[in-house]
């Protein structure tokens, strides 16, 4: 007795190719910004100046968590608070990807 495949089955979730950025341009430019955020701080001494570099530091801190590496023939599933948003599947090294990957 033989078993036929079923060849109607759809996936419940169609991959998305996910929009990401190049990762060294934005490592670059984020360092950049804390530098220029701390100098600041460190001259101008005065909480106008230091509360919003402050912030900044804790928002670019949190953007920089968003840097993945992928490796050739890898990919990585992009999720925002629990949903799917895409898969990051890039023949580069370093990527700014939005959400959350699982492996």
């Amino acid at each position: 007795m033989q078993l036929s495949q079923p060849t109607d089955i759809k996936p419940i979730v169609k991959e998305n190719l996910s929009d990401t950025l190049p990762g060294i341009p934005v490592l670059i430019a984020a360092m950049g910004v804390i530098a220029l955020v701390i100098l600041a701080m460190i001259v101008g001494q005065s909480p106008v100046v230091v509360v919003p570099g402050f912030l900044i530091i804790v928002v670019m801190f949190f953007a920089l968590m968003g840097l993945r590496t992928i490796a050739p023939n890898e990919a990585r599933v992009l999720q925002l608070f629990g949903k799917y948003v895409g898969t990051a599947r890039d023949e580069v090294s370093l990527r700014l990807a939005r959400g959350r990957d699982h492996q």
